[in-house]
């Protein structure tokens, strides 16, 4: 109760702790189960060898290259659904979704035809090897497909989650990955007469999900009549005075998607360079770090509606008191988290492989992996807030000095000059996530965000 004696009009300190988990929850359930799916294809893949992992790991950049507009629209539609719905004027909102909606289609249905008219040429820069090439662009063809859905669907959930409806879009994704693991199972293997594809199958399967996954939330939208809705003429001309604030926002959030994805490629190339045995186990490590990964993404999503949303209230009192509470809620996960990861990191990888040098090399950098929950989360938490707000421009710059030159210099100096090789990829990451920390909560301290208008 101290927290509460600290601001004034505000709801008991249990109220405030079940608002941001009934919040927050979907969210989170969302990515560990979205990364439960990743695992179970990946086992499924795994059984092709590691090749095979080799070449799913070497397609994930291109893919998130490939997603950076649309998430860059995205953290500036939640920003500004979620400041509308606080101010009570969802009629802005939904001119907001739907502006970004109709611009969004326009630029990924010609994304999509350059991709997959130089999908090898891609692969190759992205340090694909002769070993598993082929698998790669057979793979890649599907996903990229996919990803026209996805990144549409993407402007919708972000409306969403703007106005708190997190639950949508959980259940959206859940159907769809639960189609992506059932056509994997047939697609792959050739099960029940269906043909043997492989690799091919598997880029099938998530195409398939992430259009079932667009399906239900543009079903969710044509059939409200009341809240975002997408029904009727009004609204779907660009204009001025909704365009700028999603350009604004959006553009600081696409510089940040930028640096983010840039140091990211720069970080997997480096490690593509260690070999097929390196790269799979590396690709098998993000993984399991990512079941925490979205777990603290689900809590980041939660910190930035509530954030835009009692900003619009005109309530910065409850927007601090909620900041503290996503922290102090990541903290207590990320020490559930590290220690499962330590304890269970040998059964994890004889789950997912059988080759026991990458067994033992997963098992070990697992240890890096848990030691990282605990900065990723805060970050995670601290950079939500500063989105819900509007304070992309810091977001986006310390992601340039933090991802896109910091990490790749130091992984480059413990990786190849000291040559720790997969360890030094992995302390460098360390590192990272624990400098962005330490921005993001300078920043939650000095309570410039809470200025920010949109």
């Amino acid at each position: 109760m101290m927290l509460m004696k600290k601001f004034f009009n505000v709801e008991d300190n249990k109220t405030l702790y079940r608002e941001y988990i009934e919040l927050a929850w979907p969210s989170a359930l969302e990515g560990l189960f979205i990364n439960l799916i990743i695992l179970t294809d990946l086992f499924m893949v795994g059984k092709l060898g590691i090749e095979a992992v080799a070449a799913v790991g070497i397609v994930s950049q291109p893919k998130m290259i490939l997603l950076i507009l649309g998430k860059a629209i995205g953290i500036a539609v939640t920003a500004i659904t979620a400041r509308r719905k606080g101010e009570k004027n969802i009629e802005a909102a939904n001119r907001c979704m739907k502006q970004a909606l109709l611009f969004d289609v326009i630029l990924y249905f010609f994304l999509t035809l350059l991709v997959l008219k130089f999908n090898r040429h891609i692969l190759l820069f992205a340090g694909a090897k002769d070993s598993y090439i082929d698998l790669a662009v057979s793979y890649y063809h599907y996903i990229v497909i996919g990803i026209f859905f996805r990144a549409i669907g993407m402007i919708i959930s972000s409306a969403k989650i703007g106005v708190g409806d997190t639950k949508t879009v959980f259940y959206a994704n859940f159907a769809g990955n639960i189609v992506n693991v059932i056509f994997n199972y047939l697609l792959i293997f050739g099960k029940f007469h269906f043909p043997r594809l492989e690799m091919a199958g598997a880029g099938m399967a998530t195409m398939m999900g992430n259009i079932i996954n667009f399906i239900i939330l543009l079903y969710s939208v044509m059939n409200n009549e009341e809240g975002l809705s997408l029904r009727g003429r009004d609204g779907w001309r660009l204009e001025k005075n909704t365009m700028r604030p999603l350009f604004d926002i959006g553009s600081s959030g696409l510089m940040e998607q930028c640096f983010e994805r840039l140091g990211m490629f720069l970080f997997a190339r480096m490690v593509a360079e260690l070999g097929d045995v390196a790269t799979g186990t590396h690709h098998l490590c993000m993984i399991v770090c990512d079941l925490y990964y979205y777990i603290g993404l689900g809590l980041g999503v939660a910190s930035s509606s509530i954030t835009g949303q009692k900003l619009g209230e005109k309530r910065p009192d409850l927007a601090k008191v909620f900041s503290q509470i996503g922290h102090k809620i990541a903290f207590f996960l990320s020490g559930i988290v590290a220690i499962l990861f330590i304890t269970l990191r040998y059964p994890i990888f004889r789950l997912l492989i059988k080759d026991a040098e990458v067994i033992e090399l997963g098992a070990k950098i697992m240890i890096l992996v848990a030691i990282s929950a605990f900065p990723q989360a805060q970050a995670q938490v601290s950079s939500g807030i500063l989105r819900g707000a509007g304070d992309n421009r810091y977001v986006a710059m310390y992601s340039l000095l933090v991802i896109t030159i910091f990490r790749p210099i130091l992984t480059y100096l413990l990786t190849f000059t000291l040559d720790f090789k997969l360890y030094g990829v992995w302390m460098a990451l360390v590192a990272d996530q624990s400098l962005r920390m330490l921005c993001s909560r300078k920043r939650i301290k000095s309570e410039k965000w809470i200025e920010k208008e949109i």
